[in-house]
Protein backbone atom coordinates (compact mmCIF):
# COMPACT_ATOMS: atom_id res chain seq x y z
CA UNK A 1 0.00 0.00 0.00
CA UNK A 2 1.56 3.30 -1.13
CA UNK A 3 1.69 6.24 1.31
CA UNK A 4 -1.21 8.67 1.06
CA UNK A 5 0.81 11.59 -0.29
CA UNK A 6 2.47 9.40 -2.92
CA UNK A 7 -0.93 8.20 -4.09
CA UNK A 8 -2.11 11.81 -4.32
CA UNK A 9 0.94 12.76 -6.38
CA UNK A 10 0.58 9.79 -8.75
CA UNK A 11 -3.10 10.52 -9.20
CA UNK A 12 -2.54 14.22 -9.95
CA UNK A 13 0.20 13.36 -12.45
CA UNK A 14 -2.07 10.80 -14.14
CA UNK A 15 -4.84 13.32 -14.80
CA UNK A 16 -2.40 16.04 -15.80
CA UNK A 17 -0.87 13.66 -18.34
CA UNK A 18 -4.20 13.74 -20.17
CA UNK A 19 -3.98 17.53 -20.25
CA UNK A 20 -0.55 17.25 -21.88
CA UNK A 21 -1.84 14.82 -24.51
CA UNK A 22 -4.89 16.95 -25.31
CA UNK A 23 -2.76 20.10 -25.48
CA UNK A 24 -0.40 18.40 -27.91
CA UNK A 25 -3.24 17.23 -30.16
CA UNK A 26 -4.76 20.73 -30.20
CA UNK A 27 -1.47 22.09 -31.55
CA UNK A 28 -1.84 19.95 -34.68
CA UNK A 29 -5.11 21.59 -35.80
CA UNK A 30 -3.66 24.98 -36.91
CA UNK A 31 -1.18 23.14 -39.16
CA UNK A 32 -4.12 21.96 -41.28
CA UNK A 33 -5.38 25.55 -41.53
CA UNK A 34 -1.90 26.77 -42.46
CA UNK A 35 -1.60 24.24 -45.28
CA UNK A 36 -5.13 24.94 -46.56
CA UNK A 37 -4.35 28.64 -46.80
CA UNK A 38 -1.08 28.05 -48.65
CA UNK A 39 1.36 28.60 -45.84
CA UNK A 40 3.39 25.62 -47.04
CA UNK A 41 6.27 28.03 -47.77
CA UNK A 42 6.26 28.67 -44.02
CA UNK A 43 6.23 24.97 -43.15
CA UNK A 44 9.40 25.31 -41.08
CA UNK A 45 7.51 27.80 -38.88
CA UNK A 46 4.46 25.52 -38.74
CA UNK A 47 6.75 22.66 -37.73
CA UNK A 48 8.60 24.64 -35.07
CA UNK A 49 5.47 26.41 -33.82
CA UNK A 50 2.91 23.60 -33.83
CA UNK A 51 4.04 20.14 -34.96
CA UNK A 52 7.29 19.72 -33.02
CA UNK A 53 6.03 21.07 -29.66
CA UNK A 54 2.81 19.06 -30.14
CA UNK A 55 4.78 15.83 -30.59
CA UNK A 56 7.03 16.59 -27.60
CA UNK A 57 4.09 17.42 -25.34
CA UNK A 58 2.20 14.26 -26.34
CA UNK A 59 5.26 12.08 -25.69
CA UNK A 60 5.80 13.76 -22.32
CA UNK A 61 2.16 13.14 -21.43
CA UNK A 62 2.43 9.48 -22.39
CA UNK A 63 5.57 9.03 -20.29
CA UNK A 64 3.99 10.71 -17.26
CA UNK A 65 0.85 8.59 -17.74
CA UNK A 66 2.93 5.39 -17.85
CA UNK A 67 4.59 6.11 -14.49
CA UNK A 68 1.47 7.38 -12.72
CA UNK A 69 -1.80 5.83 -11.61
CA UNK A 70 -5.34 7.13 -10.97
CA UNK A 71 -6.58 7.12 -7.39
CA UNK A 72 -9.75 8.69 -5.92
CA UNK A 73 -9.48 12.48 -5.87
CA UNK A 74 -10.37 14.83 -3.06
CA UNK A 75 -12.00 18.16 -3.89
CA UNK A 76 -8.73 19.89 -2.98
CA UNK A 77 -6.83 17.72 -5.47
CA UNK A 78 -9.44 18.41 -8.13
CA UNK A 79 -9.10 22.17 -7.66
CA UNK A 80 -5.33 21.83 -7.82
CA UNK A 81 -5.53 19.87 -11.09
CA UNK A 82 -7.94 22.43 -12.52
CA UNK A 83 -5.55 25.29 -11.72
CA UNK A 84 -2.50 23.48 -13.07
CA UNK A 85 -4.41 22.58 -16.25
CA UNK A 86 -4.90 26.26 -17.10
CA UNK A 87 -1.27 27.07 -16.37
CA UNK A 88 0.17 24.12 -18.29
CA UNK A 89 -2.01 24.68 -21.35
CA UNK A 90 -1.00 28.35 -21.32
CA UNK A 91 2.69 27.43 -21.28
CA UNK A 92 2.12 24.97 -24.13
CA UNK A 93 -0.15 27.24 -26.16
CA UNK A 94 2.32 30.14 -26.01
CA UNK A 95 4.93 28.30 -28.08
CA UNK A 96 3.45 29.11 -31.55
CA UNK A 97 3.49 32.86 -30.82
CA UNK A 98 7.15 32.70 -29.84
CA UNK A 99 8.27 30.53 -32.77
CA UNK A 100 6.18 32.08 -35.55
CA UNK A 101 5.70 35.71 -34.49
CA UNK A 102 8.98 36.02 -32.56
CA UNK A 103 7.28 37.74 -29.62
CA UNK A 104 8.54 37.40 -26.08
CA UNK A 105 7.45 34.34 -24.12
CA UNK A 106 5.80 36.59 -21.54
CA UNK A 107 3.65 38.28 -24.20
CA UNK A 108 2.89 34.88 -25.72
CA UNK A 109 1.73 33.52 -22.36
CA UNK A 110 -0.43 36.61 -21.85
CA UNK A 111 -2.07 36.17 -25.27
CA UNK A 112 -2.65 32.46 -24.67
CA UNK A 113 -4.07 32.87 -21.17
CA UNK A 114 -6.31 35.65 -22.44
CA UNK A 115 -7.53 33.18 -25.05
CA UNK A 116 -8.12 30.15 -22.88
CA UNK A 117 -9.83 32.21 -20.19
CA UNK A 118 -11.87 34.08 -22.87
CA UNK A 119 -10.71 37.39 -21.41
CA UNK A 120 -10.09 38.77 -24.90
CA UNK A 121 -7.32 41.28 -24.12
CA UNK A 122 -4.58 41.14 -26.75
CA UNK A 123 -1.00 42.36 -26.94
CA UNK A 124 -0.69 41.68 -30.69
CA UNK A 125 -0.91 44.36 -33.37
CA UNK A 126 -1.09 44.29 -37.18
CA UNK A 127 -3.48 41.36 -37.02
CA UNK A 128 -4.41 41.84 -40.68
CA UNK A 129 -0.92 40.68 -41.69
CA UNK A 130 -0.63 37.67 -39.37
CA UNK A 131 -0.58 34.09 -40.77
CA UNK A 132 -3.89 32.24 -40.90
CA UNK A 133 -2.51 29.52 -38.62
CA UNK A 134 -1.82 32.01 -35.81
CA UNK A 135 -5.14 33.81 -36.25
CA UNK A 136 -6.92 30.46 -36.12
CA UNK A 137 -4.97 29.42 -33.02
CA UNK A 138 -5.98 32.62 -31.20
CA UNK A 139 -9.65 32.02 -32.00
CA UNK A 140 -9.37 28.30 -31.26
CA UNK A 141 -7.99 28.90 -27.76
CA UNK A 142 -11.02 31.03 -26.96
CA UNK A 143 -13.42 28.45 -28.37
CA UNK A 144 -11.82 25.67 -26.32
CA UNK A 145 -11.83 27.83 -23.21
CA UNK A 146 -15.40 28.97 -23.78
CA UNK A 147 -17.04 25.85 -22.41
CA UNK A 148 -14.20 24.94 -20.10
CA UNK A 149 -11.06 22.99 -20.93
CA UNK A 150 -11.74 20.51 -18.17
CA UNK A 151 -15.08 19.47 -19.66
CA UNK A 152 -13.31 18.33 -22.82
CA UNK A 153 -10.59 16.76 -20.69
CA UNK A 154 -13.26 14.72 -18.88
CA UNK A 155 -14.84 13.49 -22.12
CA UNK A 156 -11.55 12.46 -23.68
CA UNK A 157 -9.60 11.24 -20.71
CA UNK A 158 -11.63 10.32 -17.65
CA UNK A 159 -14.69 8.49 -18.97
CA UNK A 160 -16.84 9.67 -16.09
CA UNK A 161 -16.69 8.48 -12.49
CA UNK A 162 -16.24 10.22 -9.15
CA UNK A 163 -13.03 11.97 -10.24
CA UNK A 164 -14.78 13.36 -13.30
CA UNK A 165 -17.61 14.73 -11.16
CA UNK A 166 -15.19 16.57 -8.91
CA UNK A 167 -13.15 17.99 -11.77
CA UNK A 168 -16.32 18.96 -13.63
CA UNK A 169 -17.59 20.90 -10.62
CA UNK A 170 -14.15 22.38 -9.98
CA UNK A 171 -14.03 23.76 -13.53
CA UNK A 172 -17.43 25.47 -13.27
CA UNK A 173 -17.67 28.31 -15.83
CA UNK A 174 -20.70 27.91 -18.13
CA UNK A 175 -21.36 24.40 -16.82
CA UNK A 176 -21.74 25.17 -13.13
CA UNK A 177 -25.08 24.22 -11.59
CA UNK A 178 -26.95 20.97 -11.35
CA UNK A 179 -26.43 18.35 -14.05
CA UNK A 180 -29.10 18.06 -16.78
CA UNK A 181 -28.84 14.29 -17.07
CA UNK A 182 -27.46 11.32 -15.14
CA UNK A 183 -23.73 10.84 -15.52
CA UNK A 184 -21.13 13.58 -15.74
CA UNK A 185 -19.76 12.25 -19.03
CA UNK A 186 -23.19 12.30 -20.65
CA UNK A 187 -23.77 15.82 -19.32
CA UNK A 188 -20.51 17.12 -20.76
CA UNK A 189 -21.29 15.55 -24.14
CA UNK A 190 -24.72 17.21 -24.25
CA UNK A 191 -23.24 20.62 -23.47
CA UNK A 192 -20.52 20.26 -26.09
CA UNK A 193 -23.10 19.18 -28.70
CA UNK A 194 -25.08 22.36 -27.98
CA UNK A 195 -21.89 24.42 -28.11
CA UNK A 196 -20.91 22.97 -31.48
CA UNK A 197 -24.43 23.44 -32.88
CA UNK A 198 -24.36 27.13 -31.92
CA UNK A 199 -20.93 27.50 -33.54
CA UNK A 200 -21.96 25.82 -36.79
CA UNK A 201 -25.18 27.83 -36.92
CA UNK A 202 -23.27 31.08 -36.61
CA UNK A 203 -20.80 30.07 -39.32
CA UNK A 204 -23.68 29.30 -41.70
CA UNK A 205 -25.47 32.59 -40.99
CA UNK A 206 -22.28 34.62 -41.48
CA UNK A 207 -21.53 32.89 -44.77
CA UNK A 208 -25.08 33.63 -45.95
CA UNK A 209 -24.26 37.27 -45.20
CA UNK A 210 -21.27 36.97 -47.59
CA UNK A 211 -18.61 36.67 -44.89
CA UNK A 212 -15.70 34.44 -45.99
CA UNK A 213 -15.37 30.99 -44.42
CA UNK A 214 -12.20 31.76 -42.44
CA UNK A 215 -13.68 35.00 -41.10
CA UNK A 216 -16.91 33.20 -40.20
CA UNK A 217 -15.06 30.33 -38.52
CA UNK A 218 -12.76 32.43 -36.37
CA UNK A 219 -15.42 34.95 -35.38
CA UNK A 220 -17.89 32.19 -34.56
CA UNK A 221 -15.25 30.70 -32.25
CA UNK A 222 -14.71 33.98 -30.44
CA UNK A 223 -18.31 35.17 -30.20
CA UNK A 224 -20.00 32.01 -28.91
CA UNK A 225 -17.18 31.75 -26.35
CA UNK A 226 -17.76 35.47 -25.49
CA UNK A 227 -14.03 36.03 -25.79
CA UNK A 228 -14.03 38.74 -28.45
CA UNK A 229 -10.79 38.12 -30.36
CA UNK A 230 -10.96 39.31 -33.96
CA UNK A 231 -8.66 38.71 -36.91
CA UNK A 232 -8.64 42.43 -37.77
CA UNK A 233 -7.19 45.42 -35.96
CA UNK A 234 -10.51 47.19 -36.49
CA UNK A 235 -12.37 44.23 -35.00
CA UNK A 236 -15.94 43.98 -36.32
CA UNK A 237 -15.81 47.59 -37.54
CA UNK A 238 -13.78 46.14 -40.41
CA UNK A 239 -16.94 44.88 -42.09
CA UNK A 240 -18.35 48.40 -42.33
CA UNK A 241 -15.10 49.99 -43.53
CA UNK A 242 -14.58 47.18 -46.06
CA UNK A 243 -17.98 47.94 -47.59
CA UNK A 244 -19.93 44.82 -46.66
CA UNK A 245 -23.56 45.42 -47.71
CA UNK A 246 -25.01 43.64 -44.68
CA UNK A 247 -22.54 44.81 -42.04
CA UNK A 248 -25.39 45.72 -39.67
CA UNK A 249 -26.70 42.16 -39.85
CA UNK A 250 -23.18 40.80 -39.39
CA UNK A 251 -22.76 42.83 -36.21
CA UNK A 252 -26.20 41.77 -34.96
CA UNK A 253 -25.26 38.13 -35.58
CA UNK A 254 -22.14 38.55 -33.46
CA UNK A 255 -24.19 40.17 -30.70
CA UNK A 256 -26.88 37.49 -30.79
CA UNK A 257 -24.46 34.60 -30.46
CA UNK A 258 -22.52 36.35 -27.72
CA UNK A 259 -25.80 36.54 -25.82
CA UNK A 260 -26.34 32.82 -26.46
CA UNK A 261 -22.80 32.13 -25.26
CA UNK A 262 -23.30 34.19 -22.11
CA UNK A 263 -26.41 32.26 -21.05
CA UNK A 264 -25.86 29.23 -18.83
CA UNK A 265 -25.83 26.22 -21.15
CA UNK A 266 -28.11 24.24 -18.87
CA UNK A 267 -30.83 26.76 -19.75
CA UNK A 268 -30.26 26.04 -23.44
CA UNK A 269 -30.43 22.33 -22.73
CA UNK A 270 -33.64 22.57 -20.71
CA UNK A 271 -35.25 24.84 -23.27
CA UNK A 272 -34.45 22.46 -26.14
CA UNK A 273 -35.60 19.46 -24.16
CA UNK A 274 -38.84 21.11 -23.11
CA UNK A 275 -39.54 22.56 -26.55
CA UNK A 276 -38.85 19.49 -28.67
CA UNK A 277 -39.62 16.64 -26.26
CA UNK A 278 -42.34 16.14 -23.71
CA UNK A 279 -41.92 14.21 -20.47
CA UNK A 280 -42.32 10.89 -22.33
CA UNK A 281 -39.64 11.71 -24.87
CA UNK A 282 -42.10 12.54 -27.68
CA UNK A 283 -41.68 15.60 -29.82
CA UNK A 284 -43.83 18.60 -29.06
CA UNK A 285 -44.28 21.64 -26.89
CA UNK A 286 -46.33 19.97 -24.17
CA UNK A 287 -43.38 19.55 -21.84
CA UNK A 288 -42.48 23.23 -21.82
CA UNK A 289 -44.87 24.39 -19.09
CA UNK A 290 -43.82 21.62 -16.75
CA UNK A 291 -40.14 22.64 -17.12
CA UNK A 292 -40.80 26.36 -16.83
CA UNK A 293 -42.79 26.09 -13.61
Amino acid sequence: MKPYYLRRLLSILFYLSTIFIIGGVLLFVPVIIGLIYEESHRFIFLFRGFLFPGIIVILLGMIVRFFSKPYPLSLKDSMFICTLAWVLLTLIGAIPYVEILQVSYLDACFETMSGFTTTGITVLTDLDTKPHSILFWRAFTQWIGGLGILSMFIIVGLKGGAAANKLFLAEGHKIATQKPSPGILHTAKILWILYILFTVSEIIILMILKVGFFDALTHAFTTISTGGYSIYDQSIAYYQSAGYAHYHLIELTFMLFMVFGGINFFIHYRFCKATFFNSHGHRGLCGFNRWWF
